[in-house]
């Protein structure tokens, strides 16, 4: 059995990557050995993992850090980068900064990669679940006749002001790995457009999620009811959700927010502000709920559709989690969501900068489908996860495909 080496930012321990990191790890342990370097030193271990076969990485340089950073200030991996950014206009000292500490950082997680791949014997795919330092790390710690692949996703792609439109060594990492492996067309896309890779070593693979129990669709003669499911953070755009439920007028709608963040505060006395006064509309903010406690609360309750307003998204989990319930998404066409929703088919799509008016359109045009309208809807949401997001069939795909490189 072929050994991989699994390097996660917290899974198994904690709750972030749990939800959509363990049913890939339960196909994954199938077919090879694995051994998982994590990220995370503090939290409790949520997912079952063999004891002996997780190694907790400490980030801290200790007494060795002058000679991390000699070894990062004379490499030619960082003088290439300086070129790079040289070449793009974004040469700056924040970002020579940024480059010479992201290198630091993944020569320093070598050397902790090395010592656990001196445990395994016989060949190893080294595989990280992020494409960062840790992808730049895993190629440098490699032994001969060794693999690298490496999921590439949204915050570790894309570029925006957030990033300060820089993400440090991606063309160094395309050169070293083997596999690229993007959860989207979209950013497949995207990556070839900003960045140097050579189209054999990129592989699409989506993520996937367990089947779930389809509810009863709520009654066509009552209330719309809507999801929304993600973090308060400016991204996620909650705000206009309610911005756009106190201009409607004409329908009851009930909507239901999971999900907390930097933002909770303030969007929570928005909705008071805005909504308590309207009496067609009602809503409830749940605030978090951990992923085992929000997959039973939406197979137990009724919802019309889940309603995503990001301003980015990669290829958003949560989608899929509600299409496996049978549950339409009304979505903004942002990333590869248009890689999910079927405008008028499985959901409705938005324009990424959509007015209130076309956000409330969009909330009476499904008020206003028949019941058989609804439910087909709903069918055409669920053939949707079954065809492209059945988790066991599209890791079982992505497994094959890393273990035969």
């Amino acid at each position: 059995m072929k050994n991989v080496i699994l390097i996660t930012n917290s899974f198994p321990f904690g709750i972030v990557e749990a939800g959509f990191l363990a049913p890939e790890y339960e196909v994954l342990k199938e077919k090879a050995d694995v051994y998982t370097v994590t990220r995370n030193t503090k939290d409790k271990m949520t997912t079952s993992v063999p004891e002996d076969r997780v190694f907790r990485y400490a980030s801290h340089y200790g007494k060795s850090a002058f000679v991390y950073f000699l070894k990062a200030l004379v490499s030619p991996m960082y003088y290439r980068e300086l070129a790079y950014l040289k070449r793009e206009k974004k040469l700056t000292f924040s970002n020579a900064k940024r480059a010479l500490t992201t290198l630091m950082r993944a020569f320093h997680f070598e050397t902790f990669l090395k010592k656990v791949r001196s445990r395994a014997d016989g060949e190893c795919v080294l595989y990280t679940y992020w494409n960062d330092y840790t992808a730049l790390a895993a190629a440098l710690a490699a032994k001969n006749g060794d693999r690298v692949v490496s999921r590439i996703h949204r915050a570790d792609l894309y570029l925006n002001e957030g990033n300060g439109y820089y993400i440090p060594y991606k063309n160094e990492i395309a050169r070293r790995i083997d596999k690229l492996v993007f959860i989207s067309r979209d950013g497949m896309d995207y990556y070839r457009e900003n960045f140097e890779i050579d189209d054999s070593k990129c592989l699409l693979s989506y993520l996937g999620v367990k089947e779930g129990k389809r509810p009863e669709r709520p009654c066509a003669d009552g209330p719309i009811k809507i999801l929304s499911f993600s973090y308060m953070s400016p991204v996620k755009r909650v705000d206009r959700i309610i911005d756009a439920l106190s201009l409607t007028d004409g329908i009851k709608a009930e909507w239901t927010h999971i999900g907390s963040g930097m933002l909770a505060d303030e969007l929570k006395e928005k909705a008071e502000r805005e909504l308590k006064g309207k009496e067609n509309i009602k809503y409830e903010l749940k605030g978090y709920m951990n992923h085992d406690d929000a997959m039973e609360y939406i197979s137990d309750n009724s919802f019309d559709f889940l309603l995503n307003v990001s301003s980015s998204e990669g290829l958003p989990v949560t989608m899929m989690e509600c299409m496996a319930r049978g549950m339409p998404v009304i979505a903004t066409d942002v990333g590869g969501v248009c890689e999910i929703v079927e405008n008028g088919k499985n959901g409705f799509m938005l324009k990424p900068d959509f007015t209130d008016g076309e956000l409330v359109s969009a909330i009476k045009a499904y008020a206003e489908m028949s019941a058989d309208e609804r439910r087909k809807m709903s069918d055409c949401a669920y053939e949707k996860w079954r065809n492209c997001f059945d988790c066991r069939k599209n890791y079982l795909e992505f497994c094959e495909e890393i273990l035969s490189l």
